[in-house]
C-alpha cells in the first residue's frame, strides 16, 4: 500500500497499469490523503498515472 498527499481535494484520478499495459486499478479520490491498496497485486513493476486538473504524472512502482 502507499499514500498520496494532495494540497487540495478537488479530485485525483489514479490509474495503475501492469507491465503489459493492462489497467489493474482505477480510482478517483477527493481526499487530501489518498490510500491506494495494492496488496491484491502480484509482485512486479507497475506504472502509476495520476491526473489532476488536466496535469498528468506517471511514476514507476516496484512491488516486492
Amino acid at each position: 500500500e502507499f499514500y498520496i498527499l494532495m494540497e487540495d481535494s478537488k479530485g485525483l484520478n489514479v490509474n495503475i497499469y501492469d507491465i503489459t499495459g493492462k489497467l489493474v486499478i482505477s480510482e478517483f479520490e477527493t481526499n487530501e490523503l489518498i490510500h491506494i491498496d495494492v496488496s491484491g497485486l502480484p509482485s512486479g513493476v507497475y506504472m502509476i498515472n495520476m491526473e489532476h486538473e488536466g496535469n498528468q504524472v506517471t511514476k514507476q512502482l516496484i512491488k516486492q
